[in-house]
């Protein structure tokens, strides 16, 4: 049977508030055995932030819909869950290296595809200007290039050169040395915790 938009809203309600209790009675007890240490642990603070703000938030209606971001607190209770998010923040400086190499390569590909394909009759304006063409490669990036290839080819036979050659750089090379890092950090993380 279909129930009523007012009864599931209040069924919602009543079990988003239910949780937020149980949450808050975590909170304290916490509070209790940690007493002001609490606020010295980055997890035990995170969680002691998202309840605090789902408290102070709760009449508003535009906050409302941000108290999902509760379910964060999962990452404070699994294990697997809380050292990818510690790796994560542990490889920042070296996953800023690869942003900035990665940033390069977007340039020199929009400087030559504005000036390879900047004249060519094309179905929009993909080369027309620097801007457009570093949108029009990171759609490439994400792998649908193989129509805007075909048609700059249909006016030069080897367009397909740049095409490829980024794909390959950017979707292969890069993004392998981004997920290299990630599973770096996690070996390391676990290894230290094995010591």
């Amino acid at each position: 049977p279909n129930i009523p938009c007012t009864e599931a809203s209040q069924a919602f309600e009543m079990t988003d508030l239910v949780f937020l209790v149980i949450f808050t009675v975590e909170l304290a007890m916490q509070l209790v055995y940690h007493g002001y240490k609490l606020f010295l642990d980055g997890w035990l603070f995170f969680d002691f932030v998202i309840v605090v703000l789902s408290w102070s938030l709760s009449q508003l209606q535009i906050i409302r819909a941000f108290r999902i971001f509760r379910a964060l607190r999962l990452i404070t209770r699994v294990k697997v869950m809380k050292n990818l998010i510690t790796a994560l923040f542990d490889i920042m400086p070296r996953l800023g290296a690869v942003t900035a190499l990665l940033a390069l390569i977007f340039y020199i590909y929009a400087v030559l595809c504005t000036n390879l394909f900047g004249e060519l009759e094309l179905s929009g304006d993909y080369f027309v200007r620097l801007d457009k063409t570093l949108m029009t490669l990171f759609e490439m990036m994400t792998m649908s290039w193989a129509r805007l290839a075909r048609e700059c080819m249909d006016q030069i036979w080897w367009a397909w050169l740049p095409f490829v050659t980024f794909i390959m750089i950017t979707g292969f090379m890069v993004f392998n040395l981004i997920i290299a890092i990630v599973c770096d950090a996690v070996s390391a993380l676990e290894h230290k915790e094995d010591l």
